[in-house]
């Protein structure tokens, strides 16, 4: 199939519930795969990365630390993604920030808040097509998400304090799965064809919520979250070449918080004193964070889920390995043909696709490895790497220096000048 079955998540928790059976994570997750782009998981280079503090880490580009023992969080606590690069060496990206939201014109975002739109904007400062860091390809790298807690918990205080109608409430659920999406969308642009993204755990099992009761909680939870599974499916009709993926952080918790004694957690509703994220008889190391062990136990699951998404992807895609390289050039999805391989002048380059011309009408050219000069698709070179290069200009093709009095194209491995 090309995608999992789609039930409600409120639906699917209730049933659960009510007959006792509670999954891992890993098992009442959702994959919307695609028909013609392989999930090459173990081939994969690169992990990027957006979030709020269950996903932040030292290692990012804001920071530029990509160093795995140096890449933790204050405290010595660890989040999944450093667990997540032990198991699965990649390189991290990770533009997650501590109280982010995702959109700041949805929910305010105050103080030193940077919603996902701002960490969209490192990201295509430092890693789009052209920037320093921008030697990455999207067939061999994972896009993940996960974001909600921080605006669920300012949503709660508008509802309550401005008397938002159930009708208002739900519409600002739809507007944060709408631009979290929209970002993706702006990431797909720039060449990424896989994405994650974390469901929400259920926040009322938080220490915090149980201690300051909020019946609606649960009802928002699962609202949420059931917005950005149907997004994640629209995501991936309205673009074919991507491969989707939604864990259900949601089932994991619940699974866990079940399952306790199998994993020697003693406490599930309280946290320590001290709030040592290296409790290992906690779930929880403070009112609404899990401790290390949990954070490397859904990193160990979300690893299972994705290494089965990539057995599943080769089935349908007949990928058989014999290529690292896309099959098909990019342009098919815009409806125009592949450029036979006698037909490789290009006469321009967006940020997805190299265009060539034949018998008077566009086609596409296979795109370029990541060690290819981009320029070079244009009969331009690209800027040497013994000096530091200055920046002259931007356009669709890429960034633009400037040697011998003519342009060229600046790649990864050019120093800018500053």
């Amino acid at each position: 199939m090309k995608y999992t079955n789609l039930i409600a998540l409120g639906i699917t928790a209730f049933i659960g519930n009510a007959l006792g059976a509670v999954h891992m994570g890993s098992e009442n997750s959702y994959a919307f795969l695609s028909e013609k782009t392989p999930f090459k998981y173990s081939e994969f280079k690169d992990l990027i990365l957006f979030g709020d503090s269950y996903t932040t880490t030292f290692a990012n580009t804001i920071s530029l630390e990509t160093d795995v023992k140096k890449a933790k969080n204050e405290g010595n606590y660890v989040n999944w993604p450093i667990y997540l690069i032990q198991d699965h060496p990649l390189n991290l990206w990770d533009f997650a920030v501590a109280g982010a939201k995702v959109n700041h014109t949805i929910l305010e975002c105050e103080g030193g808040c940077v919603p996902m739109t701002t960490q969209y904007s490192y990201f295509k400062n430092q890693m789009a097509l052209g920037k320093k860091y921008s030697n990455w390809s999207g067939y061999e790298s994972l896009v993940g998400t996960w974001f909600g807690i921080n605006d669920l918990m300012a949503k709660l205080s508008d509802v309550y304090y401005n008397q938002k109608t159930q009708e208002e409430s739900d519409e600002i659920d739809y507007l944060l799965a709408q631009s979290i999406f929209n970002i993706l969308g702006d990431v797909y642009e720039e060449g990424a064809r896989n994405f994650l993204i974390n469901l929400l755990p259920p926040m009322e099992k938080f220490p915090y919520f149980i201690e300051n009761v909020w019946e609606e909680l649960e009802g928002y939870v699962l609202n949420y979250n059931k917005n950005v599974i149907e997004f994640a499916k629209n995501f991936q009709s309205k673009y074919p070449s991507a491969n989707v993926f939604v864990y259900n952080a949601y089932d994991e918790f619940n699974y866990l918080l079940e399952n306790s004694s199998q994993y020697n957690i003693e406490n599930i509703d309280k946290y320590p004193e001290d709030e040592n994220p290296d409790s290992s008889t906690y779930l929880w190391r403070d009112i609404n964070h899990p401790t290390n062990r949990v954070q490397k136990i859904i990193a160990q699951d979300i690893e299972k889920f994705l290494s089965q998404q990539e057995k599943d992807s080769k089935k349908l895609t007949g990928y058989t390995g014999d290529s690292t390289t896309p099959k098909e050039c990019n342009t098919l999805e815009a409806g125009y043909p592949c450029c036979s391989k006698d037909n490789n002048v290009a006469y321009f380059r967006d940020s997805t696709s190299v265009w060539g011309v034949a018998d008077g009408d566009w086609c596409g050219i296979l795109p370029p490895s990541i060690d290819t000069c981009w320029a070079g698709y244009i009969g331009l070179p690209c800027c040497s790497t013994d000096t530091c290069t200055v920046l002259q200009f931007q356009d669709n093709a890429g960034s633009w220096g400037l040697e011998n009095d003519s342009r060229c194209g600046i790649t990864s491995a050019n120093t800018l000048c500053q």
